[in-house]
């Protein structure tokens, strides 16, 4: 019950438990989808038609994340926040717990600006001062005033510590939102999807083809934050469910055969007189009892469990704002154990109660025997312990097979040794890309002379996404593509250890001054020139300084995001070369990278003493993109492991009981000649015989259930005759030994003893 607790606290947070804003279920996502990719960023002459012609949304603001440093006294400290547009916090209906949130006069170009600190921020940074309110703090170079501090637990989007305001959206080229919006309670999304599909949306000609062919995609808020989760979560309940079965299975078979040692008993107060109601009203209520209590337990546990589960599991869990117990899930669990309990309960006092041979045996002194229809019921529930145990071990088996391929799929880059460090470059001293160009190409340098480092570069990380997609012209068949950009530094194929299949790298010669020139990845080449080297020819989905650059290298393809997702086509062009601003500093080192944050952190500050820089590890991004699946899978193959444990546990049991009820059978088969293999083949047999039942039971569960899995695999069908025969083989192979036990332990029977009986 613990197993249920817990995971139906998750899916309460994930699914059943609303965002915690006023009317969250009026909260909406708006975005673009094209079929095969969703959510993708809103141009903003689109937002701007959609804000204005809408008949279904109250009010709509726009957000986007970015980086700052917290300077002024102490050590300067990187953050994240996000910049929103004005109207953002009465979309969420969401007040400051001091002063206010960000207003039309906050909209102010230059040094001076407004900001809205973050609860987390206010108390770790200022000390908790409620005099921050007007007070003036340099954030990333800027003298901004603090207007707000929000109250605690709102970090929406993740993570944000302060918010400030967004420029209004313009609808020029290059504009692109994340749009959160609140619909009219009385429409349905649908509604709102049709009313934004039906307004036009002018799109400049050289727009990329996804987003030229991409619709409204509109979203409940909840389930564009967590939705990702709700299949894994909902998979892990019903494996959690499946358990309870197995095991309240195992406890109806345990007080079915407490019931026959108690035989006398009830026989003799039947017997005396004592109608039925009173025999099985005391049963029922003990049922009820030892449910309610472990149910209790279970629940007191779950508070532990959960958390773990969140702290062990993807991060998106980690984002959930409570994983506490409510109503919901007291409620639930309240009914589950009740219902359990009670059909336990109910089965043991039918079984307690009836008459004919189980009561004149019992009154007899002899060995109580159960009716035909209560042993059929002990087989049935066998069996189903059996089948259970064979599908959750078959769809554990089938997500530990995908998890491992996800695990062995080749990266295209050497992601150990990999310290990376964002850095946010105020734009009041780095506001042009030459200059953030300059600081970076410096800290490279200076980084590479230091003991232990092997290369050095900075760019976008493989794993992180990509700067731009861009669209080519359409050929003269009328064909065009859209391809992904990033801009790199000099090394940036060494330091991750990306190869390169043909031609060379971008180095250092690759300057303003020098032709502009690009790598491309193998899907680039694939997909653009599918026929010929690529190498000398132009790009011309990209123009630099007015000019297709020209490809001088096709290096392996690296996923722009998801190990399991195939990657897109890029192509990669040199900082120097283009006006972009860098902002990832990326060192490999000899050792453990750990042990570059400090000197790194050091030579940051010489050369700026106002910057700061957040450092992850490559290694732990790559953990991360399979963190959900090493989660779902896991935990799925505890369930499964718990669960042929109790139906083990449960054959086990009901064939030794099975054995001391035809101890006098055996006895006599003894005393007739037959021999102690005999006996135990007999056993075999019957046991065998079950478990044999419950596969063939669990095999069709499995074919019919486990194609609810094809989400979470990948590259694997949910019917793989391999794992399915595994699967077969260790249950069978289980019940076996369980069945052997019993069976030898029969064919010690006593004849003497039989005999005597008689």
């Amino acid at each position: 019950m613990t197993a249920n607790a817990s995971v139906l606290t998750i899916l309460n947070a994930v699914v059943l438990r609303s965002l915690p804003y006023p009317q969250a279920d009026e909260l909406l996502h708006v975005g673009l989808g094209n079929g095969t990719i969703a959510n993708l960023p809103v141009p903003g002459s689109g937002y701007l038609r959609w804000r204005e012609a809408n008949r279904s949304l109250v009010a709509t603001a726009t957000y986007h994340q970015l980086r700052a440093t917290a300077a002024g006294d102490g050590v300067p400290e990187a953050i994240l926040g996000a910049s929103v547009s004005i109207g953002f916090a009465d979309v969420l209906r969401i007040k400051p717990a001091l002063g206010r949130f960000l207003r039309d006069e906050d909209e102010r170009p230059g040094e001076s600006g407004s900001v809205v600190l973050g609860n987390r921020l206010w108390l770790n940074r200022f000390g908790g001062d409620s005099s921050i309110v007007g007070r003036t703090i340099r954030l990333s170079d800027r003298s901004v005033t603090v207007v707000g501090v929000m109250p605690s637990g709102f970090e929406f989007p993740h993570g944000s510590e302060f918010w400030q305001a967004e420029a209004p959206p313009t609808g020029a080229q290059g504009e692109y939102y994340t749009i959160v919006a609140r619909r009219r309670p009385e429409l349905s999304v649908e509604a709102v999807m049709k009313d934004l599909a039906r307004i036009p949306r002018a799109l400049p000609a050289d727009m990329p083809r996804s987003i030229v062919e991409a619709r409204p995609t509109v979203e409940v808020l909840q389930q564009w934050l967590y939705g990702s989760t709700k299949p894994a979560v909902l998979m892990l309940f019903a494996a959690s469910a499946l358990l309870l079965v197995i095991g309240g299975a195992s406890v109806a078979n345990m007080v079915l055969a407490r019931n026959v040692a108690r035989g006398p008993e009830f026989a003799l107060r039947l017997a005396l007189g004592g109608t039925v109601t009173r025999v099985a009203t005391p049963i029922i209520v003990e049922c009820l009892l030892l449910a309610l209590a472990a149910g209790a337990t279970a629940l007191v546990m779950s508070v532990w469990v959960s958390r773990v589960f969140v702290r062990i599991g993807p991060p998106l869990l980690g984002q959930l704002g409570s994983v506490d117990l409510d109503w919901r899930v007291f409620l639930i669990m309240l009914v589950l154990t009740l219902f359990t309990g009670a059909v336990v309960g109910i089965a043991a006092a039918l079984h307690a109660t009836s008459h004919g041979a189980f009561a004149n045996n019992a009154l007899k002194g002899r060995v109580a025997r159960t009716g035909r229809v209560f042993s059929l019921a002990r087989r049935a529930l066998v069996v189903t312990q059996i089948a259970i145990a064979m599908l959750l071990i078959t769809g554990a088996g089938l997500l530990a097979t995908s998890l491992a391929r996800v695990s062995n799929v080749p990266l295209g880059f050497d992601a150990s040794n990999v310290i990376i460090a964002s850095i946010h470059l105020p734009r009041e001293r780095y506001g042009n890309s030459t200059s953030a160009q300059a600081l970076f190409e410096t800290l490279r340098r200076d980084i590479l002379n230091t003991p232990g480092v092997l290369n050095a570069t900075y760019g976008t990380p493989p794993m992180s996404g990509f700067e731009e997609m861009l669209a080519s012209p359409a050929d003269g068949n009328g064909r065009s593509y859209n391809i992904t950009t990033s801009s790199v530094g000099p090394g940036y194929f060494a330091t991750y250890r990306i190869p390169i299949r043909s031609g060379r790298a971008i180095g250092g010669d690759d300057n303003a001054s020098s032709e502009p020139v690009v790598v491309i990845n193998q899907s680039a080449k694939d997909l653009i020139f599918p026929d010929r080297s690529p190498l000398g020819e132009p790009l011309t989905a990209m123009t630099i300084r007015g000019q297709h650059p020209r490809v001088i290298g096709v290096a392996a393809d690296v996923p722009q995001y998801d190990a399991a997702l195939r990657a897109q086509p890029a192509a990669f062009a040199a900082f120097a070369q283009v006006e972009s601003r860098p902002s990832e500093l990326a060192v490999r080192t000899l050792g453990d990278a750990t042990l570059l944050v400090d000197p790194l952190g050091r030579r940051l500050r010489q050369q700026d003493a106002q910057l700061a820089g957040r450092f992850s590890f490559l290694e732990d991004v790559v953990k991360r993109s399979i963190a959900p699946r090493l989660f779902t899978a896991t935990l799925a193959g505890g369930f499964a492991g718990l669960a042929l444990m109790v139906a083990t546990i449960g054959l086990l049991g009901m064939l030794f009981f099975l054995a001391s009820q035809r101890a006098h059978e055996m006895g006599i088969r003894v005393a007739l000649g037959a021999r102690r293999r005999d006996i135990i083949g007999l056993m075999l047999r019957e046991g065998m015989a079950l478990a044999g039942v419950g596969l063939a039971v669990g095999g069709m569960l499995t074919l019919a259930l486990n194609g609810l899995l094809a989400s979470l695999l990948f590259e694997l069908t949910p019917h793989d005759p391999r794992i399915l025969l595994a699967a077969a083989t260790l249950v069978g192979g289980v019940t076996f030994a369980a069945t052997l036990v019993p069976a030898l332990r029969a064919s010690t029977a006593n004849p003497m003893r039989a005999l005597r009986q008689d």
